[in-house]
């Protein structure tokens, strides 16, 4: 699994492992979206992707599966996995779609487990947060600071876009990039002269200077990525609207510009949503 930034990740964000009989998670399910099991969502540990029964039902008939039951992955894969994660050719610069490639059933299984009426424990990806009932008051998506704090939590529905999360800022304080008409890559750190940056070839290497710079470079990067695949890039931040998002860096005072990726995130992608 490579990032929409070609950057190494996992993602995975923390969970209590919770066990539960098959009648248990189906009565879950059926009291937080009906019960219709078309409209029962599980969220991935990984990427955060939210999908329903129906998601797997319509990427099944997508990719000419139509004898295999959503019910088979609802659940126990990433859509990702049924999209196009796997498929052997991908475009230029890795998958970049929805979803990735986690199960609950790899090397990481669950992060929760359902006892089968036979005693075996099967794998599972959490139940998705409940939607907002109709006229419910919708608060903002914000920004929220990771902690390591005794205690403290990751609200739920919130999406980790933190390093080395699939949203994650690829440009780091003091990280090296080449640069070439409008094009910023981040790269190794290279041999460099005494004035902070040489020419290779017709790149230009230059270090980072500051967490300003690094989110300039992120949204520009960005706009790279909305033109060479504006389906996936659209599909990208889809899956981040109507989320709170997570990263490390320090909350802004109040009536300072808050300077992370993250309200760079919030403000695409909660634009895209409208």
């Amino acid at each position: 699994m490579r990032s929409v930034f070609d950057e190494r990740a996992c993602g995975m964000t923390a969970a209590i492992v919770v066990k539960r009989t098959q009648q248990e998670l189906c009565d879950a399910l059926s009291a937080r979206f009906g019960e219709d099991p078309k409209r029962w969502a599980f969220i991935c540990p990984s990427c955060s992707d939210i999908a329903t029964g129906a998601d797997f039902r319509a990427a099944l008939d997508e990719a000419g599966r139509p004898d295999e039951f959503a019910s088979q992955h609802l659940g126990q894969v990433c859509i990702g996995r049924i999209i196009g994660v796997l498929l052997r050719e991908q475009p230029k610069g890795g998958y970049k779609g929805r979803g990735c490639d986690w199960c609950a059933f790899g090397l990481f299984r669950g992060p929760e487990f359902v006892v089968m009426p036979d005693g075996r424990e099967v794998p599972s990806f959490a139940i998705a947060p409940a939607p907002e009932p109709p006229g419910a008051l919708v608060t903002a998506p914000k920004r929220i600071q990771l902690r390591r704090t005794k205690g403290w939590r990751k609200p739920e529905g919130a999406v980790v876009v933190s390093r080395p999360s699939r949203s994650g800022n690829p440009y780091r304080v003091g990280g090296w990039v080449r640069i070439m008409g409008g094009v910023i890559a981040p790269v190794p750190l290279p041999h460099y002269g005494e004035h902070g940056f040489v020419v290779l070839s017709l790149w230009v290497v230059e270090q980072c200077p500051d967490a300003a710079t690094a989110v300039e470079w992120f949204r520009a990067r960005c706009a790279e990525f909305a033109y060479e695949d504006e389906d996936a890039y659209e599909a990208w931040l889809f899956s981040l609207a109507g989320h709170d998002l997570a990263c490390w860096c320090p909350l802004p005072e109040p009536g300072q510009p808050d300077i992370c990726h993250a309200a760079v995130l919030l403000e695409l992608a909660n634009g895209a949503r409208s």
